[in-house]
């Protein structure tokens, strides 16, 4: 099993120099009051799509309020903040990109207490979008996810490869890009950029797991790459000609050291992330019997201050080469911007993919699960492991009885 921790390359050229911030901004100025107007198209637009038996259809209850929350904001914000030359245009669209982008695929706190979003966090957003929107340009996203297997097939995960939980996410976010094109024609893209590479070495999982995964999702799952996302990784940003070269280094060390010598910033952080972390390092790895609790927890925490260092200059890295996009993200922030939560699995508050497996129910809902909770009821007669048909190896779990599972007690 590969180390936990391993040395960071010392030393390096800087590549790119210190990044300079960039905030948009802009001055408040008197316009003609649009909400009456913009009001009537938004009603409209509403019913017409309410009415409409198509996918992007926003009929859901939550949908609808958040739309009756924000129109008359959103027309303001729109008209004044951003000082929009063609708001009777531009606010349609932006508020029902921001309802859509909340019902189907924003990650909801179970706590509204901490959740953000309806009263700051939609506007930052808001304002992202407005840039592509006004220039009548395709809306282009940045999620910094899909790193790798979870090394613990034991409990957690199927196997090393992508799965037919990987499948389900890149759908769910692929459709949500075909569904924002129903209402506004350039439509939306998202770029997902892998981040196994930085993590995988600190996490127990070798160099060559990381390629393979990343191969079989660029090369089988995007090989008739979903319409609307672009797949990239660390490779595809750090060459080793920009790195300086070091004795006995590997070439993802080099880059991983690249990644923090050009963006690292030792003041950012994010407690929730860095406890997110510590659990998914004490649930991933299989540790010694020797080693008691509060041993497990203090290497734990060390290595997870280091991700969190890595994920900090892997964000900077993704503001760097995407400084425009809107910035989602698959970690638990409360919505306030300016990363956006994304909830990529079929269940709410599920895992992401390369911590879980697919459970098909005969109810024809879909669960992402740890492997030890399907496998229970593997055990209990309720669901059988399938192979994919021409991968031959485990692909998910599907449900064998007409049983009525209560997954959320289950999962509890």
């Amino acid at each position: 099993m590969v180390s936990p921790v391993a040395t960071e390359c010392q030393n390096t050229t800087s590549l790119f120099g210190q990044l300079a911030e960039k905030i948009p901004k802009t001055e408040e100025v008197d316009v003609q009051d649009l909400t009456e107007l913009l009001n009537k198209k938004l009603i409209s637009q509403d019913q017409d799509q309410s009415s409409a038996s198509s996918p992007q259809s926003l009929s859901s209850s939550s949908s609808t309020s958040i739309a009756s929350l924000q129109s008359d904001a959103m027309v303001s914000f729109v008209t004044k903040d951003l000082c929009c030359p063609t708001p009777e245009v531009c606010a349609p669209v932006l508020s029902r990109f921001v309802s859509h982008f909340d019902e189907k695929l924003r990650y909801h706190y179970r706590d509204p207490a901490l959740d953000r979003f309806l009263e700051h966090g939609q506007f930052g957003f808001a304002r992202k979008v407005h840039g592509y929107v006004c220039a009548s340009k395709k809306i282009l996203m940045v999620l910094p996810a899909f790193p790798c297997k979870s090394p613990n097939p034991r409990t957690k995960v199927l196997g090393e490869l992508p799965d037919r939980t990987e499948e389900i996410a890149i759908a769910k976010m692929n459709t949500f890009c075909t569904e924002v094109a129903e209402y506004y024609a350039p439509g939306a893209e998202l770029t997902i950029v892998s981040d196994g590479r930085v993590f995988a070495d600190l996490v127990g999982v070798p160099d060559h797991l990381v390629t393979e995964y990343n191969d079989f999702l660029q090369n089988v799952m995007f090989k008739n790459r979903p319409r609307h996302i672009v797949y990239r990784s660390l490779d595809d940003h750090l060459t080793n000609g920009e790195v300086q070269e070091i004795h006995q280094a590997s070439e993802h060390d080099q880059r991983r050291a690249g990644l923090m010598e050009a963006f690292k910033n030792e003041k950012e952080g994010n407690s929730m992330v860095k406890v997110g972390f510590v659990r998914y390092l004490m649930e991933d790895r299989i540790w010694p019997e020797t080693m008691s609790k509060s041993q497990i927890k203090k290497v734990c925490r060390e290595t997870a201050d280091r991700m969190i260092q890595r994920n900090v200059a892997f964000s900077r890295l993704c503001e760097h080469y995407y400084p425009d996009h809107v910035r989602l993200s698959i970690h638990a922030y409360d919505s306030s911007g300016p990363k956006y939560p994304v909830q990529i699995a079929p269940n709410h508050g599920g895992p992401t993919p390369w911590h879980s497996v697919a459970v098909e129910l005969a109810n024809g809902e879909t669960w992402f699960v740890k492997r030890s909770v399907a496998d229970s009821l593997v055990s209990q007669g309720h669901l059988e492991l399938y192979n994919h048909p021409e991968f031959q190896r485990p692909w998910a779990y599907r449900q064998i009885t007409n049983d009525i599972l209560d997954m959320k007690k289950i999962v509890a």
